[in-house]
């Protein structure tokens, strides 16, 4: 009976320890997903006819110039999350949020193509700005989105160049036929366009008029920015040195060109000229 007993016992603790062995071991992995992030961009370049990174250079008659800003966005969902990109192009300072002809201008679907790696995408924007940009320091700024999450921004500045520059739109500055030792009494003009980025003035000098026969003293010939006869216009006198007439002052154009007149008026001598009288004005930029 005493054998029998012991036996039992010893069955029952072996039961047991390899019961509470099994449990022991068990092993579940941890796994998390971490999803949700918003693009973000970097590397913001400026390029434009001169190239990368450089400034940005106005030149008479530029109808536009052509300024394309890229950049990397980078996704941690991957780089197809990315599904848009827009740009503004902008004088740094300016309180405009409108494109206009002066200071702002927007590219709203900006060109995206496969960057390096399974997150990035490359960001393309393009914008076109004319003549009348002011000058100073620009900024442009590229916005990314991936559609679910929030949009990213990032920056880079480049300067556009001062430019003055205008043009004449009358190749002649005609007084009619006269009498001698009369003046105009109705002045003649010319207009003139400014097709720069600098609000504008002129200087004005001349030659003495050649005529059929003899000629006419340039002294004898007023301008002014204002209508008026030759008696009114006794503070500015045509002669070789180029003088500035304090009252012209044209502004930038701002989307339509802008013009203004210069007016002129003439004596003619009472003698020792004749006929056709022809002579050269030149007129010049000036700030």
């Amino acid at each position: 009976m005493k054998k029998i007993a012991i036996s039992f016992v010893i069955l029952a603790l072996a039961i047991a320890i390899f019961t509470a062995g099994a449990y022991a071991t068990t092993t579940p992995a941890g796994k998390v997903t971490i999803s949700g992030f918003a693009p973000t961009i970097a590397d913001v370049m400026v390029w434009n006819e001169h190239g990368a990174d450089a400034n940005i250079t106005m030149e008479t008659g530029q109808t536009g110039a052509v300024v394309t800003a890229n950049a990397t966005v980078t996704d941690y969902d991957g780089g197809a999350d990315i599904t848009g990109a827009s740009a503004t192009l902008y004088l740094t300072g300016s309180d405009s949020e409108s494109d206009n002809a002066n200071n702002h201008t927007s590219d709203s679907d900006c060109v995206i193509t496969n960057g390096t790696g399974d997150y990035n995408k490359t960001v393309t924007c393009s914008f076109t700005i004319g003549y009348m940009a002011m000058p100073g320091t620009w900024t442009a700024n590229i916005t990314a989105t991936d559609g679910t999450h929030s949009a990213s921004d990032a920056t880079a500045n480049r300067d556009v160049s001062i430019l003055l520059a205008f043009d004449v739109l009358d190749s002649t500055i005609e007084f009619g036929d006269m009498a001698p030792g009369t003046n105009s009494t109705d002045p003649a003009n010319v207009t003139i366009q400014n097709l720069g980025n600098l609000v504008l003035g002129t200087t004005y000098k001349g030659d003495d008029y050649t005529c059929d026969v003899g000629s006419i003293d340039v002294n004898n010939t007023r301008y002014s920015a204002n209508t008026g006869n030759y008696d009114s216009m006794s503070s500015n006198v045509l002669n070789a040195t180029a003088t500035k007439d304090t009252g012209f002052s044209l502004a930038v154009s701002s989307g339509t060109n802008i013009t203004d007149q210069e007016f002129f008026t003439i004596l003619t001598p009472s003698s020792g000229a004749v006929g056709a009288c022809n002579n050269t004005v030149t007129i010049a930029a000036t700030a």
